[in-house]
């Protein structure tokens, strides 16, 4: 699915899961707070395969902003965030997620906990 820079931003600035203080909670499509432990086992499973099947798209768009920054940003500070967004750029998959988005190792342990299987 093709994005815009637009719609990347959105995506990365403007997510539900990106707000939620606590890594204990998921924020929902319709903004209600649920505890990942209270996450019905298809939810959570879904909501996590919903992450997996983005991740591209929220790597991109956060270099992108970062590139941005870089172009215009001082020496200094240009060749910190350099340095920080070549690690992202090593980042795959699930590494990326759970660096990201605080409630996605959360989420990972409580399928390992509840004994569930991806």
């Amino acid at each position: 699915m093709e994005m815009s820079e637009g719609e990347y931003e959105e995506l990365l600035g403007g997510s539900p899961w990106k707000s939620a203080d606590a890594c204990d909670v998921w924020i929902t499509r319709d903004h209600r707070v649920i505890a990942i432990t209270a996450m019905a086992d298809s939810h959570l499973m879904n909501t996590i395969r919903f992450l997996r099947r983005n991740q591209i798209k929220y790597q991109m768009a956060e270099l992108s902003r970062m590139g941005r920054y870089i172009a215009n940003a001082p020496d200094g500070a240009a060749d910190a965030c350099e340095s920080e967004a070549f690690g992202i750029m090593k980042l795959d998959g699930d590494e990326y997620l759970m660096h990201r988005f605080q409630c996605f190792r959360s989420m990972m342990a409580e399928v390992h906990r509840r004994g569930l299987t991806l």
